[in-house]
């Protein structure tokens, strides 16, 4: 049984380049890692890896493993990383930033270089997703070269002001209009009117307000705007 996207992996390596792959659990998650750019197999499920395809991965220089941020998924990622471990190749296991697996991950605007890496393998991350430092465990310093981010596009949410996935601040002096622009731009996001990756697809805002009246304040400005 072929690798799913196993002809993608055959054509890089024989162009001779050394050879970046992700492995993903399914075929969804595999699908989205292309999208962003990368070569990407699965063989499915994490009971439906067998000795035939670790063969097919033979002239792949790196491998990111991509585990679903849950136990079972953990678990099988430490048998694809053993697995590869006793074959030479070196690899590596992240997991999500946000969300359950690889796909959620890269559907809120993250990118392949967002996902975050597993300690060394001396240090594997726990079983259990709550599990904190308190509880026994040990925080590790886990560097990770350039030469294992994936380069990605950047993805506007306000073309060439805000962009996806990231942290914005909006800064100047009191009352020079800081909440009204930012009302208007949430405004126009549930309008799909903001130039950028989602204008002409309105979305959601989530407005998290601590100091204003939602009624007497927050709510206004939003209708004022035009906020849907």
């Amino acid at each position: 049984m072929p690798l799913g996207g196993l002809h993608d992996l055959l054509d890089a390596i024989h162009s001779g380049e050394p050879v970046h792959a992700y492995i993903t659990e399914g075929d969804s998650d595999a699908q989205a890692v292309r999208k962003a750019g990368a070569i990407a197999v699965t063989a499915g499920g994490v009971n439906d890896w067998v000795p035939e395809h670790f063969d097919q991965l033979d002239g792949v220089a790196r491998v990111t493993i991509c585990s679903d941020a849950d136990t079972p998924g953990r678990k099988h990622a430490r048998r694809v990383r053993a697995e590869l471990d006793k074959r030479g190749i070196l690899c590596r296991v992240v997991e999500p930033l946000e969300g359950k697996d690889v796909r959620e991950h890269l559907e809120v605007g993250l990118s392949l270089g967002d996902l975050v890496p597993w300690p060394p393998t001396d240090h594997p991350l726990p079983d259990q997703p709550d599990a904190r430092p308190e509880d026994g465990l040990q925080r590790q310093l886990v560097l990770t070269r350039a030469s294992d981010i994936q380069p990605q596009c950047v993805h506007w949410l306000w073309q060439g002001r805000l962009a996806l996935g990231t942290l914005a601040l909006l800064a100047g002096r009191e009352g020079i209009g800081k909440s009204i622009l930012i009302y208007t731009v949430a405004a126009m996001i549930t309008q799909g009117m903001l130039p950028g990756k989602f204008y002409g697809a309105p979305k959601s805002v989530l407005v998290a307000a601590t100091e204003d009246s939602w009624a007497q304040t927050i709510v206004p400005r939003l209708i004022a705007a035009g906020a849907i």
